[in-house]
């Protein structure tokens, strides 16, 4: 699952109003169910600062893997 931002940030990065408990219902299925699965956030400069990830990290406590990406321009 694609994480784009800490949840107080989200609307911002994503541009449209997003549900944040929807959210947060998706990233509990995943971590509760029995199948393999992956976090990852696109790190993008002007977007992210350090403390999103912190708080993306504290959000995602006990996750199997979590993956930071790097953002390239197309």
């Amino acid at each position: 699952m694609d994480i784009k931002n800490q949840l107080k940030n989200y609307n911002k990065t994503t541009g449209v109003k997003g549900d944040s408990k929807r959210i947060k219902l998706s990233v509990d299925l995943i971590m509760n169910s029995r199948v393999p699965y992956e976090f990852r956030t696109t790190v993008v400069p002007g977007i992210h600062k350090e403390e999103d990830f912190l708080k993306i990290a504290e959000w995602i406590k006990g996750a199997e893997v979590y993956y930071l990406q790097e953002y390239r321009e197309k």
